[in-house]
């Protein structure tokens, strides 16, 4: 039987201006990310474990949320060392599938 502890987490981000979001404060894994709605921001996804952690030495990697008329999901399949965090830019709504 599946533990709930080991089941998959989400977070939701959506906004029309700059910020950051703190995932997870922890190691975790970065399994999807499903952009729901056509955009124009971007999100760049850190391995840290809070905002003040962003730096060009911990960048994963950066999204565009432009995904045409239809829902899209990007696998990742990564873990992280020390958490998770994301920076938006412009407008997005996406969806970070994590544990």
């Amino acid at each position: 039987m599946l533990q709930p502890s080991s089941l998959p987490a989400y977070t939701h981000v959506a906004g029309t201006a700059a910020g950051t979001t703190v995932i997870a404060d922890r190691p975790c894994g970065l399994f999807n990310i499903c952009f729901n709605q056509n955009q124009t921001g971007t999100a760049t996804f850190y391995d840290c474990a809070t905002a003040a952690g962003t730096t060009a030495d911990n960048k994963m990697l950066v999204t565009n949320n432009n995904v045409g008329s239809l829902p899209m999901t990007l696998a990742v399949g990564c873990r992280t060392r020390y958490g998770l965090v994301t920076v938006i830019g412009g407008t997005v709504d996406f969806t970070v599938i994590w544990n």
